[in-house]
């Protein structure tokens, strides 16, 4: 059954983690009651509670009784797991949207990521001096291709967009000459790249001021509480089931994004999958970080995409703010090939094997200007720490987004399956899923104008449909550049041993 495992690796984003939320209860026994309960207390939960508070004072509405539960520690799971970078997709899915639906809706599925860029940087400036402890910094991504073959499929990708869309493509730079593409992105043996408006910040920090607010606003949380099971009586009420004991509510908001199937696995098990996945943190030289600061705006102030083989991409944020740690993540090619290890897995109680190495050897090879003499004693490359994460994939990429059909689901809201890219889709997605949920709150059921809004706020794909829900496709391995029928044999080499290949 996919719910969090105790002990979880620990990751950079928590080093400070807030001694006051951590492992907080607002109340010493669970409540019994509530107007709405949200399970789970990541980026989803906290942006879902925020905006219904936000939405029902618009309203005119008391605040809500809200209760939010969480299974271990507060945005303990993805959200203080991740790599901290706001990086839309701007080019890359392109073609592969296209041809599932339409110019049209693939380039609105990247104007819509897109437009995170600025919805952080409002939510952060909304929050104050909470907001500005989350460091966020506007930047641009690098995104940098290893292997023609990659770098081929990515430009006709953009290229397409670029032709089909020209007004919307404008601050996409490409970069065709290896050369200038070292110089701008400080990587090593890139043969082909793009730079375009993105962003990163601590997740984990912007998570807590959230729910911080929500606190104040009389939101009851109670951590260290795991959720086993939903039922709905015949009067419409929700029966949450914890190891606790149980709150009665007329609402619920799955917001466990990997472990959506562990509280609904009739409707979820082969819809949103739980894979395991790797980053750590590196902390580099003082005359590493000088070098990079001599050119401003250029290398090493961008949010990274390195690229080799389908499936095989590392993404890096380049902090500069505070302690410049590098947050670097991926390392798939050391384990895509052994299915098991990563594919409908929760466990990040242990590191993904060979990812300890890969990331210790990786400044080395691909960091212009590093130096090994320099590293500090017992951080090989500079790796201070190394942890795994638990990430929801959705079966058809995209996430699962709304109120579930049927009278027997009324009340029971999704917000999950952000399939290892849920930063510059969660604040838009919980914001419009918040309009149902003020709506059901303030008039028992959800409207039919408020749901045609709430269609109309997001892409077309996110929102959760019947027909999503019966489809019998799951693209997952295929998206990972992975045979979707089998594992690979364990005598295969992980791509470690041929790293020199790609430089």
């Amino acid at each position: 059954m996919a719910f969090p495992v105790p002990n979880p690796t620990a990751p950079f984003w928590l080093k400070d983690a807030d001694p006051t939320l951590a492992r907080h209860r607002s109340t010493a026994d669970l409540p019994n009651q509530a107007d709405l309960v949200i399970v789970g207390s990541g980026l989803s939960a906290a942006t879902t509670a925020h905006n219904v508070y936000l939405q029902a004072a618009e309203k005119g509405l008391p605040p809500p009784k809200v209760v939010m539960i969480e299974a271990r520690d507060t945005a303990s799971g993805a959200t203080g797991r991740n790599g901290g970078h706001i990086k839309p997709d701007v080019y890359y899915s392109y073609s592969k949207y296209k041809s599932m639906y339409g110019a049209e809706l693939a380039n609105r599925l990247m104007t819509y990521e897109e437009g995170h860029v600025q919805i952080y940087k409002d939510l952060v400036e909304s929050l104050g001096e909470r907001g500005a402890e989350a460091d966020m910094v506007i930047t641009q991504a690098c995104d940098v291709f290893h292997l023609p073959s990659e770098a081929d499929f990515a430009r006709r990708s953009f290229l397409e967009r670029k032709r089909d869309h020209p007004d919307d493509t404008k601050q996409i730079v490409e970069i065709t000459d290896p050369q200038e593409l070292l110089e701008e992105s400080g990587i090593v043996g890139g043969k082909w790249g793009l730079t375009f408006p993105a962003g990163h910040i601590w997740p984990y920090k912007l998570c807590c001021a959230l729910i911080q607010t929500s606190l104040e606003k009389g939101m009851n949380l109670q951590t260290r509480t795991v959720v086993v099971g939903l039922k709905r009586s015949v009067e419409g009420i929700w029966r949450v089931e914890t190891d606790r004991g149980t709150i009665s509510c007329r609402s619920v908001v799955a917001a466990t994004n990997a472990y959506t199937s562990g509280i609904l696995p009739e409707i979820f098990k082969e819809k949103i999958v739980p894979v395991r996945g790797t980053a750590c943190n590196i902390v580099p030289s003082k005359s590493f970080i000088e070098s990079k600061a001599k050119k401003v705006g250029g290398a090493f102030s961008n949010t990274y995409g390195i690229r080799f083989k389908p499936g095989e991409a590392d993404y890096m944020i380049s902090r500069q703010v505070k302690d410049k740690s590098i947050v670097l993540g991926g390392a798939k090619g050391e384990f895509l090939w052994d299915h098991s290890a990563w594919y409908d897995n929760v466990d990040d109680s242990k590191l993904l094997p060979g990812t300890q190495a890969y990331f210790e050897s990786y400044a080395s090879k691909y960091f212009k200007g590093w130096k090994k003499e320099e590293e500090e004693e017992g951080k090989p490359g500079g790796v201070e720490r190394v942890w795994t994460g638990i990430l929801g994939y959705s079966s058809d990429l995209v996430p699962w987004i709304g109120e579930l059909d049927g009278e027997e689901n009324e009340g029971l809201f999704i917000i999950a399956g952000f399939h290892g890219h849920g930063m510059p889709r969660i604040p838009g997605c919980a914001s419009s899923l918040a309009l149902l949920i003020t709506s059901k709150l303030s008039e028992g059921r959800v409207s039919e104008s408020v749901r045609k809004a709430f269609r109309e706020s997001l892409p077309q794909p996110y929102v959760i449909t019947s027909q999503r829900l019966q489809a019998k496709v799951n693209m997952i391995k295929g998206s990972m550049g992975q045979d979707p029928s089998e594992a690979k044999s364990n005598v295969h080499q992980p791509r470690r041993t041929t790293h020199s290949a790609h430089l």
